[in-house]
């Protein structure tokens, strides 16, 4: 049987694309998937902490798998013991880490499933989506009960009136801060409000201040979940899912540019993604 061992890096978002795009592969080409979940300062958690086993995922813990799977990095390398790293790196056939994605996939518009079908066993290290052609598995990730009673008990709010997601990305995201500007998303809340008074919004952002004001401007229309932002803590992850959650069951959202986390959520069940964009 053919084997796909995926690393997915990065943040929240970034691993769940990952992922789905994994189980696409399993799909087109019935090979078995493996994730190595590593957590690290920006993603401090396991995934047995957020989500439920997803169906034809085997989750691998263990940090030594990334490790010698990023073996072309040498420091790295250098450190795994040689017994250890033989075992599983000589049965890899092909390893593709993050900094040569674009170079196996955007040039020749490679598919993965064109590897599997050349290799038998395959190692990717990315955080960036590799298939999108299958269906849609974003719709495979649940979150554990914890997470999901905190997301019904802010959805169970959103009531018949409309309620539109808003995603203010701030932080160290130097792109969305400089194309999609705060203002735009103010604007945005103005015209829906302009066609529907009763209309609301679930914000999710990772500025305290951009909430406070959002807040103070629309006292009855905003909807925040009560949550952690430090990334480098279980709690803060945890809190992250319930955001994108909340997100994804609303009507449709107002994302940030360049933000994988505007797109998961509305891939989950598939809502509207309006990207708010400064053009000028």
């Amino acid at each position: 049987m053919k084997k796909l061992y995926i690393e997915p890096t990065a943040g929240l978002a970034n691993r769940m694309r990952g992922i789905t795009s994994a189980l696409t592969v399993k799909q087109r080409t019935k090979c078995d998937v493996f994730c190595i979940w590593i957590p690290y300062s920006g993603l401090n958690s396991e995934f047995e902490d957020l989500f439920e086993p997803i169906n034809g995922l085997k989750i691998y813990k263990e940090k030594i798998f990334g490790n010698i799977a990023s073996s072309f990095r040498p420091k790295i390398y250098r450190g795994i013991p040689v017994k250890i790293r033989n075992k599983f790196y000589h049965n890899l056939d092909l390893v593709i880490n993050n900094h040569d994605f674009n170079n196996y996939f955007i040039p020749n518009e490679i598919k993965m499933f064109d590897f599997i079908k050349r290799y038998k066993n395959v190692y990717i290290e990315t955080c960036h989506e590799f298939d999108r052609n299958g269906i849609n598995f974003f719709k495979e990730f649940i979150p554990v009960k914890a997470i999901q009673d905190k997301i019904n008990a802010i959805v169970s709010s959103f009531t018949s009136e409309s309620v539109i997601g808003v995603h203010i990305r701030r932080g160290d995201h130097k792109k969305a801060m400089q194309n999609s500007p705060v203002s735009l998303f103010y604007e945005a809340i103005e015209k829906e409000i302009s066609k529907n008074e009763k209309v609301k919004f679930f914000l999710a952002t990772d500025d305290v201040e951009i909430e406070k004001s959002l807040k103070e401007k629309y006292p009855k229309k905003i909807i925040v979940s009560v949550k952690v932002l430090d990334r480098n803590s279980k709690q803060g992850i945890q809190d992250a899912v319930v955001d994108m959650f909340c997100l994804a069951n609303t009507q449709k959202i107002y994302g940030s540019y360049w933000s994988s986390y505007s797109e998961t959520a509305a891939k989950i069940y598939n809502k509207e993604l309006i990207i708010l964009q400064d053009n000028r």
